[in-house]
């Protein structure tokens, strides 16, 4: 006979907090939390060939996992930008990268996901980062609706839609908006 420990790993959980007093996007880190541990001793039983006869659980010990605690903000709070186009207000400034399309391009057509016409002033979003029908200020381009969705646009990628793609001027490019 011999006894072997196993030692198995509990992973932490990641819990989210709503603070209505701090701006939307921030967050803090209450408590980091620690991953939790299982030990099993077992007693392993072996024949006199010394192949493994028999395995059981002599005793199990169990420290659980401290949760990772983060205060997540939901406060707006308006800003003013002042652009070409005048002073714009807004909630959330985001860092994105902005490619175009026009409904001519491959897989496209006239209408958006949510039934807009597609064009100039309407972007195609991944609704997981910019809620969709939301109204959004992009440098260069204007107030635009969130009103697309497209295959390659995963994360903080925005396509700016445009009634001919070829004329437009616009090179793909990492830049700032601002949801309003």
């Amino acid at each position: 006979e011999k006894l072997q420990e196993e030692t198995e790993v509990i992973a932490k959980k990641t819990i989210f907090e709503d603070d209505p007093e701090t701006e939307a996007g921030e967050e803090k880190v209450l408590e980091e939390g620690e991953d939790g541990k299982r030990i099993k001793i077992i007693k392993i039983t072996f024949a006199k060939d010394g192949e493994e006869y028999n395995r059981e659980i002599v005793s199990t010990e169990t420290t659980p996992a401290k949760d990772k605690k983060i205060l997540r903000g939901t406060k707006i709070i308006w800003k003013t930008l002042d652009s070409p186009d005048g002073e714009i207000r807004y909630w959330k400034k985001m860092r994105v990268y902005a490619t175009h399309y026009d409904q001519h391009c491959p897989g496209c057509n006239e209408w958006t996901a949510i039934g807009m016409r597609a064009g100039k002033g309407v972007i195609a979003v991944d609704p997981k980062v910019i809620p969709m029908r939301s109204k959004v200020y992009i440098p260069g381009y204007g107030v635009a609706v969130a009103g697309d969705t497209g295959g390659a646009i995963k994360g903080n990628i925005i396509d700016l839609g445009f009634d001919d793609a070829k004329t437009a001027g616009w090179s793909a490019k990492f830049i700032d908006i601002y949801l309003l």
